[in-house]
């Protein structure tokens, strides 16, 4: 049976736990969450995206994931009662859905498909992260952008970036990152337009369901 979405489990969460639900906005570059930081609150990304950095072996920030509508934030630290491992900072302006841990322990008690949805949606992070640590170890830096392009274009092949965040994510320089999408572009693997990558139609990803 497939997962609820979250924003069905919100939606229908109990009115003892919605009663606590508090919003807050955050301007863009602006922290949620500081390396270190104990005690939650755990947070669901309503709108906007923000991204999970953290300094590597070289010092370089690394840009270890980005956060989309609907994914939660924080869970992970306040069910093991552990440190946050990395910052969490507002790409854009943002608006979140804000619960302390004591409503977010409440809300997986008293309701099995929440408990049921965090459960997968910590399993999930761990695939991610797992592959990600094998792609960065076993895959040049040419071959790590072009699997993030495919990974992260539209449908129409097309990724829109900045270029600083881009490099963060690959753990490189922009230099290096310069470099790299000039190759490609030779190649004809990518195209470059101000700001845009765009895959050639034989290699944009298959649609799927979203």
């Amino acid at each position: 049976m497939a997962r609820r979405s979250m924003e069905a489990l919100l939606a229908g969460a109990p009115a003892s736990v919605q009663e606590k639900f508090t919003r807050i906005r955050l301007r863009h570059g602006k922290k949620l969450v500081h390396m270190g930081q104990t005690g939650g609150p755990v947070y669901v990304l309503l709108q906007g995206m923000c991204k999970v950095s953290a300094v590597g072996p070289s010092g370089s920030l690394m840009a270890v994931t980005i956060y989309r509508p609907w994914d939660l934030i924080g869970e992970a630290e306040v069910v093991d009662d552990t440190p946050a491992l990395c910052d969490i900072t507002a790409l854009g302006d943002c608006e979140l859905l804000v619960m302390d841990r004591d409503t977010f322990f409440s809300w997986m008690q008293l309701d099995f498909e929440f408990a049921k949805y965090l459960v997968g949606s910590l399993a999930q992070k761990l695939g991610y992260f797992t592959e990600n640590a094998v792609t960065q170890v076993t895959l040049p830096l040419r071959d790590r952008l072009y699997c993030l392009v495919q990974e992260q274009c539209g449908a129409d092949g097309v990724l829109r970036f900045e270029k600083q965040l881009l490099a963060e994510q690959l753990g490189t320089s922009l230099r290096s990152l310069n470099r790299t999408i000039k190759e490609l572009v030779a190649e004809g693997r990518l195209c470059y337009r101000g700001g845009l990558l765009v895959l050639p139609p034989a290699e944009r990803p298959r649609a799927v369901s979203r």
